[in-house]
């Protein structure tokens, strides 16, 4: 199996490994897709990428924090109460409900993809969270 780093401004966000037989181009959108080279054993997050190769940070440098979370993690940053509007919206409304689930059995969620943003509208639009709620959320 192939180990892979998705670089984005030349900083290592992430490290993945697809399924045997399965290429990263199926493994993500597209645009997604295209941030990741393969990567050795040794590479890890918030090393750099430049020419290449890879490097590890400057010494003091900390790592950047995950943009991709399994969709626990995401609910997780939600409050007591914001979960708790969330399963009433979902119950109420087909496309939060859809949304809920697809997040669900997904096996990440990535802070940055657009869908994941268009998911977080449509939860903001549905009065489960305000707009400063759901770029907290999506903060990484």
């Amino acid at each position: 199996m192939t180990l892979y780093a998705r670089v984005v401004n030349g900083t290592v966000m992430e490290l993945f490994t697809p399924p045997n037989g399965v290429s990263i181009a199926s493994c993500f959108v597209a645009s997604i897709a295209a941030e990741f080279v393969p990567a050795s054993a040794a590479v890890q997050q918030g090393w750099t990428y430049a020419g290449g190769g890879f490097a590890p940070p400057a010494a003091g440098g900390a790592p950047p924090p995950p943009t991709v979370l399994t969709f626990n993690q995401l609910i997780s940053r939600l409050t007591p109460q914001e979960q708790g509007a969330l399963g009433a919206a979902a119950l109420a409304n087909p496309q939060i409900l859809l949304w809920f689930g697809m997040g669900a059995a997904a096996n990440s969620v990535n802070l940055l993809d657009p869908q994941t943003r268009t998911g977080m509208d449509v939860l903001e639009a549905a009065g489960v969270l305000s707009s400063a709620r759901c770029d907290a959320v999506l903060t990484p």
